[in-house]
């Protein structure tokens, strides 16, 4: 049985805003369709419980979510895209890094809790406000594994 139009994620951000929206919801939107049997909102919530929440579908790449059921790849992009402009909008408030904390700060919010290792390249402007990050590396722990940078 289907939702009452008012009732549907796009209905209520429309009328309610996004705040008034879960994590699920708001991931349906993205998502535009379900399944057969699957609505959009059911596939992102399991799509949510399987990744650890928004944390780990923002650090997911196409092919890992493309290997969720019901996720092909244009669903995967479309993920991807969105949570990749919400990175570049976040540097428009650009934070400055004047402390181990702030770096700490400002790698907890690109990265957050995920399951991979990840390098993360910062970059600075001159009055130390951050202007850019990238994510140069990740892969998934199975050894312990050291690196050893020279002086």
């Amino acid at each position: 049985m289907s939702r009452p139009v008012r009732d549907r994620p796009r209905e209520r951000l429309a009328s309610l805003g996004p705040a008034a929206l879960s994590d699920a919801e708001l991931v349906a939107i993205l998502l535009g369709s379900g399944t057969r049997g699957r609505p959009a909102t059911e596939l992102a919530a399991v799509l949510l419980a399987e990744l650890g929440g928004v944390a780990g579908i923002a650090n997911a790449d196409v092919d890992e979510l493309a290997r969720h059921s019901g996720i092909g790849a244009a669903k995967a992009s479309t993920l991807v895209a969105a949570f990749a402009l919400s990175s570049r909008l976040s540097l428009v408030h650009a934070p400055v890094v004047a402390s181990s904390a702030d770096i700490a700060a400002a790698a907890i919010s690109r990265i957050g809790s995920v399951r991979t290792e990840h390098v993360l390249l910062l970059i600075l402007d001159a009055a130390r406000s951050l202007r850019w990050h990238f994510d140069t590396m990740r892969w998934q722990l199975r050894w312990r594994t050291t690196i050893r940078v020279a002086p």
